[in-house]
């Protein structure tokens, strides 16, 4: 069995987000937010972030969507709330 976890991280994608959010600071929990919603908020910006960037469909557009499909965004989010504390 192998173990396909990048740098404690579900995949690649996961841990360069996670990065990225620890890097700048730019995400928080708002006042009675739940962690899902949390997620769902986390995912969708940066949804819409690569739609603005790359707005053309073709090959760049689908790799990236990929990816962001990939990311374990509850556990992006469950990380932000563990460094709040």
């Amino acid at each position: 069995m192998t173990d396909d976890r990048y740098h404690g991280w579900r995949n690649l994608a996961t841990w360069q987000v996670v990065n990225w959010i620890d890097s700048d600071g730019s995400y928080s929990a708002a006042d009675g937010e739940a962690t899902q919603e949390l997620a769902d908020r986390i995912r969708a910006d940066h949804v819409e972030a690569a739609g603005e960037r790359l707005p053309e469909a073709g090959v760049l557009q689908d790799l990236l969507a990929a990816s962001l499909e990939s990311v374990d965004w509850l556990a992006v989010a469950e990380r932000v709330r563990a460094t709040e504390a």
